[in-house]
């Protein structure tokens, strides 16, 4: 709403929320990445703002990822993969964005939020 009618309580009001610190799941989310950093962890989550959020949270942390969503072509699906697989610890990952991938290399499954 604020895109099409920008006045100054829209203004006060997303500045407020930039403002808001991590909740208590991503918390939680954190400090479950934390533990056992060697492993390879997938965060699996039901929409692709949330896969946003989760990433400007945690590469502002320092946290090396990947995303991988459905709307990623083939070979942008495949280059996630093989960075996951190969130098990322982290992959954060829509539903549709996992059908039908060999991920036996990773640890953990987390699922963040549930459609």
């Amino acid at each position: 709403m604020a895109k099409n009618e920008i006045t100054a309580a829209w203004s006060d009001l997303r500045q407020n929320y930039e403002l808001l610190g991590a909740g208590s799941k991503q918390t939680a989310l954190r400090q479950l990445l934390q533990r056992n950093p060697e492993e390879k962890k997938i965060v699996f989550v039901h929409h692709r703002a949330t896969v946003a959020a989760l990433q400007r949270l945690l590469r502002g942390e320092g946290m090396d990822l990947v995303v991988f969503e459905g709307s990623m072509s083939g070979p942008e699906k495949d280059c996630a993969i093989g960075l996951f697989r190969d130098e990322a610890r982290l992959l954060l990952s829509t539903e549709s964005g996992g059908e039908g991938r060999n991920l036996q290399f990773c640890n953990t499954i987390i699922n963040f939020d549930l459609p």
